[in-house]
């Protein structure tokens, strides 16, 4: 059991508070710190009393508590930090058109088949998560029994893999977890088999759907896009040449059509009642052509919050679209949204803090007190007023960086310093919790 009552000055392996998690983003609430190397959640072990996972202490597959705190006025547990459910992990992978390779598969296959071994047929349900280190924990809770979960998990890797020794080994495996009592006389030889297709390999998380839209882009519209980038012309500066061909096109259609209208031949009433007919008929599918090419012209052409600033800045230097259509240039284009240098993201945190500040700064002085794009949501009053407490330096430091968290130093070594936590959300880093270096919260 860990002791973490501590004096004020700053103590070497003390557990460092982060953030408190939202109770959307994993199956353990409370706050998340820093043990170590490692990131934990820590709760109150009070208000987890009857909870199931208390018997799996010390499991490497089933989450279970991990160490004991002992504060002032009572107990925390530490819990691991479970990020992502696996079946949301597989369905990145699928959409992203990187299915999982045999290691990783054998890796995955593996941590549940000895998942299953340590819940020793327990029938509680549960789901498959993975930490933030990639180990995948059957987290006891709501869901299906471990075997049902298993199985599930099994059938998606065989069914989108492609190493045929190995889709028949986990066809053996899926179909003996139906019988569990059985499957746990086969786990090891299982085990055995996975471990001789292929050396087992970490999980790469790092796969994200929206990478496979270029390819749609060129499935769908086959054109030399390769060449086009090459030379500063975007994809979506190839699509205003399209559509604003399609655009004069439809234009020229209906004029047509209105012209017939009007200046239909004379000749005898049959004639005219069979022309007019033709026309009356032709004129409702030209106006509704015409019609659905503007709504798509200007659905793609809508500028979006995260357009690609380079190829706007190269479209801008030089006409790139008149070398594909005049239309490109046409008015009805909307105008390039101008954006505020204040609030331009960056992906380094440490790059990011300053400008943070200075939004603060402002949000203060204009009594803002929602400060929407430099806090998060929920943590206004709190930054916001330590902020404005404290008469720190600009000179800022990344402490420690756990992926879409951050925590930054603020202030030189001669000045009061504080610790700033960055939350990144949507590509941009927000605020989520501000304290001075001398409050050290995390311990009590």
């Amino acid at each position: 059991m860990t002791d973490n009552r501590s004096p004020a000055a700053l103590v070497g392996g003390v557990h460092r508070r982060i953030r408190v998690l939202d109770p959307q983003e994993g199956p353990f609430r409370g706050e998340l710190i820093a043990d170590g190397e490692d990131v934990r959640v820590r709760t109150d072990a009070a208000g987890c009393v009857g909870e199931p996972f208390w018997a799996y202490g010390g499991a490497d597959h089933v989450a279970g508590p991990l160490d004991l705190v002992r504060r002032a006025d009572g107990t925390d547990v530490l819990l691991p930090w479970c990020t992502e459910r696996v079946g949301v992990f597989l369905g990145r992978r699928v959409a992203a058109a990187q299915p999982l390779g045999t290691g990783e598969s054998v890796t995955l296959v593996g941590s549940l088949l000895r998942g299953l071994m340590e819940l020793d047929g327990s029938p509680l349900p549960g789901t498959w998560w993975l930490t933030d280190g990639g180990r995948p924990l059957f987290v006891l809770g709501t869901g299906e029994s471990a075997a049902e979960a298993t199985r599930a998990v099994v059938a998606r890797v065989r069914a989108s893999g492609s190493d045929r020794s190995l889709e028949r080994l986990l066809a053996d495996i899926e179909s003996g977890l139906f019988d569990l009592r059985a499957a746990r006389r086969r786990m090891d030889r299982w085990e055995a088999d996975l471990t001789e297709l292929a050396a087992p390999r970490p999980l790469q998380r790092e796969v994200f759907a929206p990478a496979a839209a270029a390819a749609v882009v060129e499935d769908r519209f086959p054109a030399d896009v390769d060449g086009l980038e090459a030379r500063g012309v975007g994809w979506r500066t190839v699509l205003v040449g399209w559509l604003g061909a399609a655009l004069d096109a439809g234009r020229a259609h209906l004029g047509r059509a209105l012209r017939l209208g009007r200046h239909a031949p004379v000749g005898s009433a049959p004639e005219r009642s069979s022309a007019t007919s033709r026309a009356g008929r032709r004129r409702p599918l030209l106006v509704g052509l015409a019609a659905a090419v503007i709504v798509l012209a200007g659905g793609l052409l809508w500028p979006s919050g995260d357009a690609d600033e380079a190829a706007s800045a190269q479209d801008a230097e030089k006409p790139a679209a008149t070398e594909i259509s005049p239309a490109a240039s046409s008015p009805a284009s909307p105008p390039a949204l101008t954006q505020d240098p204040v609030a331009e993201q960056t992906v380094d945190p440490a790059a990011a803090a300053p400008a943070l500040l200075k939004r603060i700064a402002r949000c203060v002085r204009e009594h803002d007190e929602r400060c929407a794009d430099a806090v998060v949501d929920g943590s206004e009053s709190a930054v916001l007023k330590a902020v404005q407490a404290t008469d720190a330096g600009d000179d800022v430091a990344l402490v420690d960086s756990y992926g879409d968290i951050a925590v930054i130093r603020r202030g030189g070594p001669e000045e009061e310093q504080q610790i700033l936590v960055l939350l990144l959300q949507k590509d941009e880093w927000l605020v989520r919790d501000v304290y001075a270096v001398a409050d050290q919260p995390g311990s009590s």
